[in-house]
């Protein structure tokens, strides 16, 4: 895939993020069956469902304080500490929850599938912590006490297509696509290993099976227009990718895809849409400039996920006008995103990357009329996620 193509939200490193949900204390086979600690019967087992009545009901401070008062009573009793450690955790006390997680390890756990499921859990932990090792060896352990559990196979699937080690990553997802044969979301990652293995044919037939299993959902056949934009089949490419618009119209990432796509097939004025699409759905901040630009400027712009700045100039037609924007650190660049508004506020140009180092560059545009146009500033989907923006704006002379 191109650098372009591999920064949109659903590439493998947001897909990593979909896996690290709130952890739930279950480990699943292939069945969809769950796994339940088993052990000695405890002291006061109300106080422990009274526990897990609040926890349910979202309020996980009572939970914690009943759990606490089950753990006195019972404190060899591992389930009582991995089930407070999941309300430490919606609490956002990460620290404490991995902290009774690993004492809850330390206490016999004599079923299998639930010692794998507070290892799994312990993982999902990890990585909110950014611990990739430590999540690693959680999901080794948890692998290897329950090798069918596919909650711990998908998420070691995802870690390490993160960390480019494609070989390992294809074995789990294999022994997925054997345990769940009819989850489309296996045959997509796996499509995304074979893309990076080289191997086309195997990806486009696991990108097909994910199209026929889940027809109605989007994200298959947006994956699918990547696949064909890394082959440079850029018709097919742009039949999966407005089948992704039709299914989920408000999802910007799509219009972000089909942006680069007609960018590539040099239609100019349907990427601009497309970016400017990409912008608007995904706003969270606008800046509009209080004055109109009427001479050459430089200036910075702090840039964080969704912000947008509408900078008014003044042109003339036959005018040729360069606009640059660069992320200002070159070590950890934020991506910027050009788009120019005409006169009655359609967009007309747009440049993503072709500046170079996620740099855009909007080069000789010739201004169609004279009036008032409007350069809008965002941030595509690469680079850092925040920081400073350099802007340059040359509106050249008239023609």
């Amino acid at each position: 895939m191109s650098a372009a193509m591999r920064k949109i939200g659903f590439i493998v490193t947001l897909l990593l993020a979909l896996w690290i949900t709130f952890p739930a204390l279950a480990q699943q086979n292939a069945t969809g069956q769950t796994a339940q600690a088993v052990g000695p019967l405890p002291v006061m087992p109300e106080l422990f469902d009274r526990a897990n009545s609040a926890s349910a009901a979202g309020n996980h401070s009572q939970a914690i304080v009943d759990y606490s008062l089950f753990i006195l009573l019972n404190p060899t009793f591992s389930q009582g500490y991995a089930s407070r450690a999941l309300s430490y955790d919606a609490l956002g006390d990460t620290d404490q929850a991995i902290g009774d997680l690993t004492r809850a390890l330390s206490y016999d756990i004599p079923q299998v599938q639930y010692k794998a499921a507070v290892y799994y859990t312990r993982a999902t932990l990890y990585l909110k912590q950014n611990d990739l090792t430590d999540a690693l060896d959680d999901l080794n352990v948890s692998i290897d006490a329950y090798p069918d559990g596919v909650d711990s196979l998908g998420l070691r699937a995802q870690l390490l297509t993160y960390t480019n080690r494609y070989p390992d990553a294809l074995t789990d997802l294999n022994h997925l696509i054997e345990l769940q044969p009819s989850e489309a979301r296996h045959y997509l990652d796996r499509g995304f290993i074979h893309t990076q293995l080289g191997q086309s044919d195997e990806a486009l037939a696991d990108y097909d099976r994910a199209v026929d299993l889940n027809p109605q959902d989007a994200r298959p056949y947006a994956e699918r227009a990547l696949y064909y934009s890394a082959q440079r089949q850029f018709s097919d490419a742009l039949v999966d990718i407005n089948n992704a618009i039709s299914r989920s119209p408000q999802n910007g990432e799509f219009y972000l895809v089909r942006g680069s796509i007609h960018a590539v097939v040099d239609k100019p004025i349907e990427a601009a849409d497309d970016y400017f699409q990409w912008m608007s759905l995904n706003l969270t901040k606008r800046y509009i400039a209080p004055q109109t630009l009427t001479s050459s400027q430089a200036f910075t712009v702090e840039m964080q996920p969704g912000w947008v700045y509408n900078i008014p100039f003044a042109a003339s037609a036959g005018q040729k006008v360069n606009i640059a924007a660069s992320g200002e650190s070159p070590q950890s660049p934020v991506d910027p995103l050009l788009v120019i508004l005409g006169t009655n506020g359609s967009p007309l140009i747009s440049d993503d990357d072709s500046g170079g180092n996620m740099a855009a560059f909007i080069r000789n545009y010739e201004i169609p009329e004279d009036g008032e146009y409007t350069l809008v500033v965002g941030q595509a989907g690469g680079g850092a996620p925040q920081g400073n923006v350099n802007v340059q704006v040359d509106l050249g002379a008239s023609g």
